[in-house]
This record gives structure tokens, sequence and C-alpha cells, in this order.
């Protein structure tokens, strides 16, 4: 194909249109049968005896791209190269062409050649293989997948193993990456099957045993996989069902003695690369796994995360351990082991490691856990926004396709829940990042997600009942079915969070300390995370507060006094922007109960101006109405109108138009009983 090009690229004497090339002095036999092949194959058409047209201007391009400029000397004066392309890749017949078109091109011709000239395909296949690993490589998945199904089947299909079995098991291997990204899950089981059937080694199997893993998704499946395939590494572990929680303590305390044995954490830094391919390998495994984990039970997640520090410290440095580094941070945080500022350097860490390897492939999994675990803890979680929405940019860019939603996903949370963010914009942006989980066949994903789309739908007045996660988007009965009958604790926990989140907005304290009861009672509650979300905390802690106050329920003081010394040690010892105006919401309401109104007053004001000047429109609201509601009971309209005012005109500009209408027959209610 190559020689046919550098033909076509000539012109004889004579200025021939641009779509034709001159043949006149064509004499040599040789040059006359290459003529006829052309011709044969399709490339040009003759138009009388001296003169033949190029069949389509493309060819006629990638014939003169294909002419190099030093050719040019060796030419007969009578002829010249049209096209030699300078060093800008122009040429006196345009831009270069890039190799898909030149392939495109091949494709189309591709009937014309006998399905016995297995050369032939093999040499059109090989430029089809080119043609996917660029388009790979410029994260152009759809035509990735094209050009690498189509190599693929020229080579001949499961045939093609036995032709050329490297460059097959290459075609495979890349094909799998781009069928995953593109979420054609049925195609790609189709060629990994092809892969397992026809790889010669267990090291032949090691890309497609991956691509497997991450086909599955988070489930116990993939990590079953996975661990079959450490195994098989050199890289064992416990069965999950087995794992105590002496275990974990003592896992995460041996690493946390290497890590210091091993000196200051900046000395990750100057260590050599990790060379050893079992130990690559393992690597790439684990952080899969750990981050399905994280998302799941957790059984073995803190074992992976610390697996993988250690085989940094044994073995070199890889692009792997900036995730495992921050993993094991979080790990220390989840279990209580290390404290936040030991977790946050970790973080750190992990960030220096992602930019000195250059890690882009990664990044969406660490910004995940810094972001999500680490670093909102000290510093402000506004900041960490726009960290999510770059790894969600950069693993779709990438191919990692999971951790990009993920981080997406996380983005979301804090945005409504932590962070305040317009309700509006929010939802936008929330139907694209969730929506991208069913694109990417992440459809079980996708609908776990889906009740923070219903809160935001349910704050801005677009449901029946605020209370149920019900309407436009999914069903609250029908999820829970769903989750209860796969024992998905993740899932139950997130509606449990949601409806109490959502029950402390409205005022419903009866509603809110039932749900809070249900779960404690369901069992789920001990499943879930040991270190509680501080939304969680703060919901729980104005709750017990509330039906202390007004139902007596004095049962409820040990959850209101965990709540407050927790916001305290966070506020003190972690971050005063994040949680400082939290704990005078909850010290304003305590004084409230206590009878200490003057203090209470002081609390609320403080509460309103902390989280007016930190961003937090949502609680700076919360705030207000608490404050309005304490002035009622205490006699004072003014303060009391001043501070509805104020609140409603928050809750509007957060977009939480039911809210704001609930905050006005509520306010209305109370002046009529005053």
């Amino acid at each position: 194909q190559e020689s046919m090009l550098r033909l076509l690229g000539w012109e004889g004497p004579g200025e021939p249109p641009d779509d034709s090339c001159c043949i006149i002095d064509a004499t040599p036999d040789t040059i006359l049968h290459d003529i006829d092949v052309i011709v044969a194959a399709g490339f040009m058409c003759r138009v009388g005896r001296d003169l033949c047209v190029f069949s389509h201007d493309r060819i006629r391009l990638a014939a003169y791209c294909n002419i190099p400029t030093c050719d040019a000397a060796t030419l007969a004066p009578t002829h010249r190269p049209t096209a030699a392309p300078d060093a800008a890749g122009q040429g006196p017949a345009g831009p270069r062409l890039d190799v898909d078109v030149v392939v495109d091109q091949f494709d189309r011709g591709i009937d014309v050649i006998p399905r016995d000239d297995l050369d032939t395909l093999a040499d059109i296949a090989r430029l089809n293989f080119i043609a996917g690993r660029k388009a790979l490589d410029s994260s152009a998945y759809v035509p990735a997948s094209i050009y690498l199904l189509r190599a693929i089947k020229l080579l001949g299909g499961d045939e093609g193993w036995g032709r050329d079995y490297d460059l097959s098991l290459r075609m495979h291997n890349c094909c799998t990456q781009a069928l995953l990204v593109n979420g054609d899950m049925i195609t790609l089981s189709g060629i990994l099957s092809s892969v397992f059937e026809h790889a010669r080694c267990f090291e032949d199997k090691l890309t497609a045993y991956q691509i497997q893993v991450a086909s599955i998704g988070e489930s116990s499946s993939a990590v079953k996989i996975g661990i079959d395939v450490l195994a098989q590494l050199g890289e064992h572990f416990p069965r999950p069902d087995s794992v105590t929680r002496d275990m974990i303590i003592e896992e995460l305390k041996w690493t946390q003695r290497m890590l210091v044995e091993a000196g200051p954490i900046d000395k990750l830094m100057e260590m050599a690369k990790m060379t050893d391919p079992s130990k690559t390998w393992s690597m790439l495994f684990l952080a899969r796994l750990a981050s399905y984990d994280f998302a799941g039970d957790q059984k073995l997640f803190v074992f992976f995360s610390c697996r993988m520090v250690r085989l940094t410290l044994e073995s070199g440095i890889h692009k792997e351990s900036a995730y495992g580094i921050a993993a094991f941070g979080s790990a220390l945080l989840m279990m209580k082991v290390g404290s936040v500022r030991e977790g946050y350097i970790l973080g750190k860490a992990a960030m220096s490691i992602l930019q000195r390897l250059d890690a882009r492939d990664c990044l969406a999994r660490v910004h995940i856990v810094v972001c999500g675990w680490l670093n909102i803890w000290v510093e402000p979680v506004q900041s960490g926004l726009e960290m999510l929405l770059r790894g969600h940019e950069v693993g779709l860019l990438t191919g990692d396709v999971w951790h990009g939603c993920m981080s997406g996903v996380l983005y979301i949370s804090q945005a409504l829940f932590v962070s305040g963010i317009n309700l509006d914009q929010l939802f936008e942006e929330g139907k694209v990042f969730i929506g991208r989980l069913d694109e990417y066949g992440l459809k079980d994903v996708k609908h776990s997600k889906l009740p923070m789309l219903q809160a935001m739908l349910n704050l801005m007045g677009q449901s029946k009942d605020p209370m149920e996660l019900t309407g436009e988007v999914m069903s609250q009965e029908d999820l829970l079915k769903i989750a209860h009958a796969k024992d998905n604790c993740e899932v139950i926990t997130l509606v449990y969070h949601i409806r109490l989140w959502l029950a402390v907005f409205f005022q419903r304290h009866e509603l809110a300390g039932s749900i809070i009861s249900q779960f404690e009672q369901s069992g789920y509650s001990k499943r879930s995370r040991p270190r509680k979300l501080a939304t969680e905390t703060f919901c729980n802690g104005l709750t017990a507060l509330a039906l202390m106050r007004t139902e007596g329920k004095r049962h409820m003081e040990p959850m209101m006094l965990d709540a407050v010394i927790k916001m305290e040690n966070w506020t003190k010892n972690c971050s005063a922007w994040n949680f400082e105006h939290k704990l005078e919401l909850l010290q304003a309401e305590r004084h409230f109960l206590e009878g200490d109104y003057e203090r209470a007053m002081g609390k609320y004001k403080s509460s309103i101006s902390h989280a007016f000047k930190r961003g937090f429109i949502h609680e700076e609201a919360l705030a207000c109405e608490k404050a309005a509601l304490f002035c009622t009971e205490r006699g004072d309209s003014v303060s009391a109108t001043e501070h509805f005012k104020r609140s409603h005109a928050l809750y509007v500009k957060w977009g939480a138009t039911a809210k704001a209408d609930h905050l006005v027959e509520r306010f209305i209610l109370n002046i009529k009983m005053s």
C-alpha cells in the first residue's frame, strides 16, 4: 500500500488538473503493472489512454503526503513530488493527512481485496491498529473501538491468533480499553472471552483481567476476581468473611510503623521507580479493588491500601502509590487510628507523587480520596469542588470512566449537602454527571445516586411530599426494595442520610427522630462508615436538641452531647471554616434548651455571621430560621420578623422554593399564635 501511495504522488510534465496524475512517461513495465494494480484496487480511474484520475480527493492528498521531501532530489528533471510537506506538515496539496484518514480510504476499498489475500488484509489490519491506538491516545474512544474491532476482523478474528499472536493480543487489549470506556459491555465480553481462550500464559491475560474487573464495577464479583489474580501475583489476602476489627487495626498500625521507620514522608519523592512487573501489576489491581471496596462493604479496603503502601516502601514508587498513600490516610481516619493532621499530610504527599509522575490516569481516584476524605477536615470545603470537577474531566479523558464519574458524583454531594451551591445550577450539573453513569454502562450506580437529584427537586418544590424521595427521577419505595433485596448498605444509608437532612431543614423533628431510630434498629448504622459524616452528626445534634426541648425526650441527650463534642473537636483541631458555624448553632439550641437566652441569641448571631462570611448559604438560612423561632417564643416579634425575612431570602437565593414557601406558612402560623 505504501508503494502504491508513493507512486501516486508523482506527476509527469505539464500541469494536469488537481485531481489527476499524468502517466505519459510511465514506460517501465513495472510502473505500468503497478498502475494497473492501483486502478484495479479502485484508487484511480482511467480517463482515456494517458490519464488517470484519483477516485477521491483524500486519496490524492494521502498519496502526495506520503512522498518524503528528501526523495525529490533523486527524481528526473521532468518529475516532481506534488505534496512533499514542509516542517509544519503543509505542502502544495494542503495539510498533511492523519493516519485515520488514510486508513479510512483503504477500508472503503476493502471489498475489492480477495478474501484469500491474507497478507494484504493483515497489512490493512495493522494500519487500523495504528489508527486505533492513535485514537486511544487522543481519548477518541468511539473511533478507536471501530478501528480496533475492524483490525481484529481483518486479521481473521479468532484465526488471527494463529497468524500473528503478538499483534492479535495487542489489538484485543487495546480494543477492550476502548469498549470499556464506551460502555459496550456486550462486545467487550466477547473480546475478553477471546483473550482468555487464546492467551498463552497468565501474564498475557493480565490486561484482560484488569479490564474485566473494571467492567464489573463495585461488586463482590470484581473483588473476588481481583483477589484471585493478586494471589497469582504473590499477594495474598484474608477472606472478607474472616476479617475482624482487630485484624484491621493491626494491619494499619503495622503499616503506620513502616512509614515512620522509612523517615519523613517527603522522602517518598526521592525513591526509585518500581520496576518489578509483578509488583507493578499488583499495584494496578490493588488500586482498582481498594476503590471498589471503599464504595462497597469496606471489609478489605484497609488491607488493599496498606499493601500498596508497603509495596511502595519495599519495591519503589509507582504511579498508583499516590492513590495508595491517600487511601491509607483515609483508612487511618475511618478507623480512628491516625489523626486528621496525619491524614492531611498523607493527602499532600499523594498529590506530590501524582505531580512528580504526571500520572493523569490516576488523578480522578486520588482527587476523590483527597477531597472527599482528607482535605475536607482541614481546608475550606469549597476549595475541593474545582479539584473534583477536574477529576471528572480528566478521568473521562484518560479512560478512567468509573472514577471520573464518581468524582462528578462526589462534587454533587459536597456541593449539595456541605457547600450550599445554587440548586437550579446544581440540578442541571447533576443531571449531566449522574446521566453519564448510564452512558458508560453504570446503570446500577446511577440508580444509587438518584436520591441526590430527587432531594434537590424536593427542595425546589417539584414533589408532592418533600420528606419522601419520590417524584420525577425516582421512587423511594422501589429503590429501597431493590436495595434491601441486594443488601446494599450504601444505598440504604444514603436514603437515610438524605431523608434526615430534609427533615431537619423542614423542621420535621419528630420524623427526623423516627428516621434515626429506624436506621439504628435496622443494623445498617453499624455497617456504615465508622466516622460519621459531619452533616449527619450536625443533623443528629439538632434533632436531639429540638426533641429534648419540645417533647422532653431526655433519652436523646447522649446523641446531643456526642454531636456537640465532635463539632467542638473538629472546630478546634480541624477546620473552623467548615465546622464553627455548625457548632455555634448547636450551642445556641443547647442554651435555648437550658434557658440561657442571652447566650443563645449570641450564638445564633455568631453562627449566622460565620456561615455568611464563609459562603454556607443554606446553613446561614437555617440558622436565621432557628433564630426567628427562638425570638418568636421569647415574644420578640420584631427580631423574629427580621430573621424570618432574611431566612426566606436566603432559601430563595439557594433555590429551595419549597422550603421558602414552608417558611412563609410557618411564619404566618407563628404570628397568629403569638
